[in-house]
């Protein structure tokens, strides 16, 4: 490279030009000189004060005279070759780096420095080369600094300095350079001066350890909202919102160790504390990789309860002493599973079940630079600062974090994202039917579901059939609304979705609730979904799978239905009736093949046995699906065809009469939640809720009405995800429609 002309560059000898204290001077190797030339429009002030520098905001390339390095006394080197691109910069304030602080989140906080009264920024960023001192191999293998290769579009070192704006621009080139620091230096941040900023990128393997007391998540309710429920008890007993950080009495612990490309922040805002951000790399960082191979693996995971201060929240939320202590018995006695299904959902957080780790596949999505964790540095300490800082860099942030020089601060990246991820619900079901305190809690009882929630379930249905469903173990159809109140206590913005729930134990070799996941277009997340249950099923022949569909407002809102003319239904053909009556029957030969006489029956022939109910055997009469009629005057020779019981015909007919009337009822429903803003209209999707619970379920029927209904919404335009969870001897499939 030609060397620049003394005309139009500014040369730093770090041997003779920086103070002795310098870490460019203190930490080089060899007795090579090391000069810095900088090239560019900000050599034309050289003789003048800094502060026009940065009101131009000029800059200049940095040009090394040869190849150079540094060695800290943790052994990390650090290289300069001719051919790495540098550059420096004069500004009113420091680099900034927009930071991504929650994991779940692209929402970027910038992290910068100034400005500040009187300063300006020199700003430098050097594409070092890095030699970690210890190896990475791995997401499993040796942990610490395994080292970068320059050539990224960001540099490999970014150090900003604020210095008085009268100085000489020369002089204050000079000055950043004799305080530049290397942030991997666990000295870094005491010599550091007020102000300033320092950034480094790395690649390198982590281990992580993270303790997190469960909170219990906002309950959802099945019909009004919180304020409504409390005026329907009559404020005779108040239920106290929760909140994701009230104890619910069970605390984790995690250690994971992590593997990818790292950066790390430090901010120093006076002498006696410093901000440290352990960030995941934006992707402009990463130029070549020191061949670490990313990723995220649990090293362990654990779970305790305690059922006394889950009463206590429990007892918080209701305000009632009996409904607490059932909640905690309910846990207490299922208190194995419990504790499973929390660990479950420590693992769920870091792996999927398709074996892509969750923490990184979530990390992935982001783009830039990404908060891991946020720590506090106690600079007043300065020893314990030192030590916590070795070992972070040595790639422990637990050792780091139990040496105390590092405060983990509120919020921050995976510490709030665990904290989100495991949190107990409290589900409440069916409120609305309830008028006074008395009623409520004389109905009300709870259960822990298989998915980790305590619910108090009141008004709610469930059956059993040993004919049809002796594998089921628990069948459950029910709405979850909400609705905000504005100032004038009028509900608003309300929401109502519906979930089907079936809890199927002693796996059949067919029609299982796993197939229930064939009714929707495939995707990743439905075909991991599948295999998980298959895999599970086959190693867990008297295991227990849990499906519950939640079928969100957007999706059935795509249902289609006949049109009625007031209360007459319209006049034939009714193609959307039929094929809903033909999804529902096609769910039945699927789900239930018991039935086998539902292969046998059609649309017309429920049109027909309608007609009879309603009129007479070869009736011509428009059918009309909301009005089942006189079921005993068909006589059982109509049914002679079909070769089967004439009492289960009739039954099957009468429910897929209730379908058609659901879909259509849906369709209705999802207009009426989202025209909401006062009492009357709120309590007009009560009531819709409560005919289609009462007139067009049948328990009897659950995998065919969910199998008929995501199929349908999902031929609409509706998109379905799928997770799974499992904890002891229960795989809960968590699958949404929206």
């Amino acid at each position: 490279m030609t060397a620049p002309s003394k005309e139009n560059s500014i040369s730093i000898d770090v041997t003779q030009d920086l103070e002795p204290a310098s870490a460019l001077i203190n930490r080089l190797v060899g007795d090579r000189r090391a000069i810095f030339n900088l090239v560019g429009a900000l050599t034309k002030y050289s003789a003048e004060p800094v502060s026009k520098a940065a009101i131009a905001n000029a800059s200049a390339a940095i040009v090394i005279s040869g190849s150079t390095g540094w060695k800290l006394p943790n052994g990390i080197a650090f290289s300069l070759t001719p051919e790495a691109k540098c550059s420096i910069s004069v500004s009113n304030r420091s680099t900034a780096f927009p930071v991504a602080m929650n994991i779940d989140s692209p929402e970027t906080t910038p992290v910068s420095m100034g400005p500040q009264p009187g300063k300006v920024y020199v700003n430098i960023e050097l594409d070092f080369d890095i030699t970690g001192s210890v190896s990475g191999s791995g997401a499993a293998g040796p942990v610490g600094i395994a080292g970068k290769v320059s050539g990224s579009g960001s540099k490999t070192l970014v150090y900003c300095q604020p210095l008085d704006a009268g100085a000489n621009t020369i002089e204050a080139v000079k000055q950043a350079f004799s305080g530049l620091v290397f942030p991997l230096d666990p000295a870094c941040a005491t010599k550091m001066k007020p102000g300033c900023l320092a950034k480094v990128s790395f690649d390198g393997a982590f281990k992580c350890e993270l303790d997190a007391t469960y909170g219990l998540g906002d309950y959802k309710v099945s019909a009004p909202s919180l304020g409504t429920i409390q005026r329907s008890l009559q404020n005779v007993a108040t239920l106290t919102p929760a909140s994701i950080d009230m104890n619910a009495g069970a605390k984790a612990s995690i250690s994971y160790s992590h593997a990818d490309r790292f950066a790390m922040i430090v901010t120093k805002t006076d002498d006696s504390a410093a901000m440290l951000y352990l960030v995941r790399s934006d992707e402009s960082d990463w130029g070549a990789s020191a061949k670490v191979t990313v990723g995220v693996t649990v090293a362990g995971a654990s779970v305790s309860i305690d059922p006394a201060v889950l009463q206590a929240a429990a007892g918080k939320i209701t305000g009632n002493h009996r409904l607490a202590t059932s909640v905690a018995n309910a846990a207490s006695n299922e208190l194995a599973d419990l504790q499973s299904m929390l660990r479950a959902k420590l693992n769920t957080w870091i792996s999927q079940p398709d074996g892509l780790a969750g923490l990184s596949a979530t990390l992935q999505r982001q783009k830039g630079h990404t908060a891991l964790f946020t720590f506090r540095v106690d600079l007043a300490n300065a020893d314990l600062a030192s030590q916590s800082w070795s070992a972070l860099v040595g790639g422990s942030v637990a050792q780091a974090l139990r040496i105390k020089g590092f405060t983990l601060q509120s919020g921050s990246g995976v510490a709030d994202s665990l904290k989100r991820s495991c949190t107990i619900q409290f589900h409440f079901f069916n409120l609305f039917s309830f008028s006074s305190t008395t009623d409520y809690f004389n109905n009300a009882y709870t259960e822990l579901g298989p998915d980790g929630t305590i619910r108090i379930l009141v008004d709610i249905g469930e059956e059993r059939d040993t004919e049809f469903k002796n594998k089921v173990k628990k069948l459950r159809i029910h709405f979850l609304a909400s609705a905000t109140e504005d100032a004038l206590n009028n509900p608003t913005k309300a929401t109502v979705d519906l979930c089907v729930e079936i809890l199927q134990k002693g796996i059949p070799g067919d029609a299982g609730v796993g197939n229930v996941l064939s009714f929707v277009p495939g995707s990743a997340s439905i075909h991991a979904a599948q295999s998980g249950m298959a895999a599970y099923g086959a190693k867990n022949p008297a295991g227990t799978l849990h499906l519950n569909s939640l079928i969100k407002e957007p999706a059935y809102r795509k249902l289609a239905a006949t049109a009625y003319n007031g209360s007459k239904p319209a006049p034939l053909p009714h193609g959307e009736d039929q094929s809903n009556w033909t999804a529902f029957q096609g769910a039945v030969e699927m789900l239930m093949p018991r039935l086998g006489f539902a292969s046998r029956l059609n649309f017309a022939f429920w049109m027909n046995y309608n007609r009879a109910c309603n009129d007479r055997i070869g009736s011509t009469m428009t059918p009309d699906r909301r009005k089942p009629g006189n079921t005993n005057a068909v006589p059982d020779s109509f049914f002679a065809a079909i070769g089967s019981s004439p009492g289960l015909i009739k039954y099957f007919l009468n429910v897929s009469a209730g379908f058609m009337n659901l879909c259509d009822d849906l369709r209705v429903l999802a207009n009426a939640a989202s025209h909401v803003d006062c009492m009357e209209q709120w309590n007009n999707v009560i009531t819709l809720i409560s005919t289609a619970m009462n007139d067009d379920v049948s328990l009897d029927y659950t995998k065919a009405i969910a199998g008929a209904l995501l199929r349908q919404c999902s031929a609409g335009g509706a998109r379905a995800t799928a997770t799974v969870e499992q904890a002891k001897d229960t795989l809960t499939c968590t699958l949404t429609l929206a």
